[in-house]
Formats: structure tokens, C-alpha cells, sequence
């Protein structure tokens, strides 16, 4: 069982394939700048983006051990980091309306209509480098004397 000194950043997000990417990108970045500065990589363009604006976010690929090669690639359009103080996933705050309103102003896409609702634990993904910002998001969560007790702790 963790404590409040070892608590481990979990990542809430959405579940994207690369065509859901794709419409998300299409909507929020210039037109053609998919294309034509990230040579059409939705991932490219939104991390891009991220980076570029000095947002602390990421869009990471998931590589999960049931993975088919019949199944879309998917990937973690990461909302929130939290932490869970005893190994179990957390209940972030997420509505379902949420993906509702999102939906709609994209423009009620057919390939949205399925997208999930996930949160897992960093790092799932072997190889995977902690971005910067991971832990700070993680300690935004948290309590005030929980925060203290994680500044200068290894990571978990």
C-alpha cells in the first residue's frame, strides 16, 4: 500500500484512433497545417502545437499487450494527471457529457461517437520517458500537506 510520499501520477484521457486525431487536429490547428507542416501526422501537429505553445500535454501512443494488427493504432489524448495514493486507478471528476459537447462542436463526427473514457497508470508502456510536467500536474491535485511531503521524493 502507497502513502501520500509515494503517490503515483495516473493519466485520465481519451482514447483516440489516428482518424478521430485527425478530425480533432483539422479542427483546432490552421488549414492544411496537418499536412503541410507535420506531413499529414495528427499526433506530430497537436504535440507540435503543445510544445510550441508551451502547454504542459502530450498525445501519447498506447501499446497495450493485446494489441492486434487488425486494430486501429490508438492513442492517449491525455486531460488530466492524478494521483492515486494506493495503486488502484483513481476516479477523476469527467463527465460523459463532456465527450457530448465535444462531439458537437466538431461537427458531430461518426467516427467520435465511440471514443472512451480511460485513466492508467504512468508508465504502462515500457520506454516511455515521464514527460516534465507529469509530476507537477500530479501534484496540483493533491492536498496542500501531501504536496509537501512529495517535493524532493524520488519518483515512485
Amino acid at each position: 500500500m502507497t502513502t501520500p510520499a509515494t503517490a503515483i501520477p495516473f493519466l485520465s484521457g481519451l482514447v483516440l484512433t489516428e482518424t478521430q486525431l485527425r478530425i480533432l487536429a483539422d479542427y483546432y490547428l490552421p488549414s492544411g497545417a496537418v499536412d503541410n507542416l507535420y506531413s499529414g501526422d495528427p499526433v506530430y501537429a497537436i504535440n507540435s502545437t503543445w510544445q510550441d505553445l508551451n502547454k504542459p500535454n502530450s498525445i501519447l501512443p498506447l501499446m497495450d499487450t493485446d494489441f492486434t494488427e487488425k486494430d486501429p493504432r490508438c492513442f492517449l489524448y491525455i486531460l488530466d494527471v492524478v494521483p492515486s495514493y494506493d495503486g488502484k486507478p483513481p476516479k477523476p471528476n469527467f463527465s460523459s457529457k463532456h465527450l457530448t459537447w465535444m462531439w458537437k462542436k466538431l461537427g458531430k463526427p461518426p467516427a467520435w461517437e465511440n471514443v472512451k473514457f480511460v485513466v492508467r497508470r504512468w508508465p504502462r508502456d515500457p520506454g516511455l520517458p515521464e514527460p516534465q510536467w507529469l509530476y507537477e500536474r500530479m501534484f496540483s491535485k493533491m492536498p496542500t500537506d501531501s504536496k509537501a511531503s512529495q517535493l524532493g521524493s524520488p519518483q515512485a
